[in-house]
């Protein structure tokens, strides 16, 4: 027997209930968001990393949602992430892009979808190649001949950015005046900082030290220090002329020297020796 036309609403009002008599429920919104990407992330400073960003976005069935917008943005470190938004895919997942920033050490970046909990991604920035180097102290100093300094020269080696570079090799070479640097290289440390002594050389006057990073000529820092003829730093000593015998009033026929010699007995240059007699006149 048929049903009654007047029937056919109520009977599609019972098929939508379901067969089970219970309503379908969950609103079908995106409810969270779970990294995708969850390898340690490493890379140069102002590079893009080579593994992207991914998220994927999922109901509150836990079921992958497609077609949902995902913002990026940088928390930590500078640099960008690129889309600064994306779509999920069918299998609700998204991903972008990211450039780090200039400075070395911790930079951090976000995935959001409205106001549900953001997915945070950490990478670990590297500093560059050495660039450039510096003196941070010890530069311009002066002391006695053939003496050592009182303060340690010190080098910073960094790259473009300004970020220190550690174990880098840096070799220290006298270009003026004599004397040593100790030691004669030596590797920066985690601040890229490296120092050595100055040992004065026997030259009075300007003197001058290079410090150069291994395999990179530019990065070159210079000292300049003065040598000075410091009471006990020098010892005079007859070298030519003593003991002669003349007439009075008349030029001794050999002309007078000293020598100058540091506390080691290393000659000393660019001395200024001042004469005077000190028994009769003349």
């Amino acid at each position: 027997m048929r049903a009654p036309w007047g029937l056919l609403p109520l009977l599609a009002i019972t098929f939508a209930v379901g067969c089970d008599g219970a309503p379908p429920t969950g609103s079908h919104e995106a409810a969270q968001v779970q990294a995708v990407t969850v390898d340690a992330l490493t890379g140069t400073v102002g590079s893009t990393l080579p593994t992207a960003l991914a998220v994927r976005v999922l109901d509150d069935r836990g079921r992958a949602m497609g077609g949902v917008t995902v913002a990026w943005s940088v928390t930590a470190g500078g640099g960008a992430v690129d889309p600064a938004t994306s779509v999920t895919d069918m299998e609700g997942v998204a991903r972008a892009s990211w450039t780090l920033g200039p400075s070395a050490g911790t930079q951090g970046a976000k995935a959001a979808v409205g106001e549900i909990a953001p997915v945070l991604f950490t990478a670990t920035a590297r500093p560059e190649a050495v660039a450039l180097a510096a003196p941070t102290s010890g530069n311009g100093q002066s002391g006695e001949v053939a003496g050592v300094l009182s303060d340690s020269l010190v080098v910073r080696v960094a790259d473009r950015y300004g970020n220190p570079v550690p174990n880098v090799a840096v070799a220290w070479l006298v270009s003026a005046g004599g004397g040593a640097v100790s030691p004669a290289a030596t590797a920066t440390n985690d601040s890229g900082l490296v120092k050595a002594r100055w040992a004065l050389g026997p030259a009075v006057g300007a003197q001058a030290v290079g410090a150069r990073a291994a395999g990179v000529a530019e990065a070159h820092a210079q000292f300049r220090a003065a040598a000075e003829a410091r009471p006990g730093s020098i010892v005079l000593s007859p070298w030519s002329g003593d003991a002669q015998t003349g007439t009075v009033g008349r030029t001794l026929s050999g002309p007078l020297g000293v020598r100058a010699v540091d506390r080691l007995g290393r000659a000393v240059s660019g001395l200024s020796v001042a004469w005077e007699a000190t028994e009769g006149a003349g």
